[in-house]
C-alpha cells in the first residue's frame, strides 16, 4: 500500500498536503498511554491516533466532539475513554448520541463554544507528543 500511496499521493498533495511522516515507535507509545496495543485495532485504536494527529497538527483545537450512533459499541469504547483523553491532552472530549428520533441534540455544544476551556499550556502530558 505505501508504494501505491506514493505513487498517487502527488495528485492529492495540493489538498491534503505534505505526506505525513509515519513514526511506528511514537503511535505505539501514544496508544500505549490509553492501554491500548499497537496489535490491537478498531475505531478507538484509530480515535487515539486520530486524535494525537490532530493536536500535532492543530493545536489551537480546543474542542472534540464524538458524534454516535445509538448504542454503537465502538463508540461507546471511546467514550469511556474520555475522561482520559480529556486528561492527557486537556481537551474535553463531548459526546453526541444520535438515536434515530428527530431531537435536538446540538445544543450541547454552545456553552463549549461560548465559554473556550481552558488553555491546553498547562497540561504537560501532552507536551511530550506534540512537541
Amino acid at each position: 500500500m505505501k508504494l501505491l500511496e506514493q505513487r498517487y499521493y502527488h495528485y492529492f498533495e495540493k489538498f491534503v498536503g505534505p505526506m505525513p511522516d509515519f513514526n511506528g515507535r511514537q503511535s505505539e507509545n501514544e496508544l500505549n498511554t490509553f492501554g491500548v496495543l499497537i496489535e490491537h485495532t478498531g475505531e478507538s485504536y484509530d480515535n487515539i491516533l486520530k486524535i494525537f494527529h490532530l493536536i500535532r497538527n492543530h493545536p489551537d483545537i480546543s474542542l472534540f466532539i464524538q458524534a454516535n450512533p445509538s448504542y454503537c459499541c465502538p463508540s461507546l469504547i471511546t467514550q469511556a475513554m474520555a475522561k482520559d483523553i480529556e486528561k492527557v491532552t486537556g481537551i474535553p472530549v463531548l459526546t453526541l448520541e444520535y438515536d434515530g428520533t428527530t431531537e435536538y441534540k446540538n445544543d450541547i455544544i454552545a456553552p463549549y463554544l461560548r465559554y473556550p476551556p481552558k488553555n491546553r499550556s498547562e497540561y504537560t502530558e501532552i507536551k511530550r507528543y506534540i512537541s
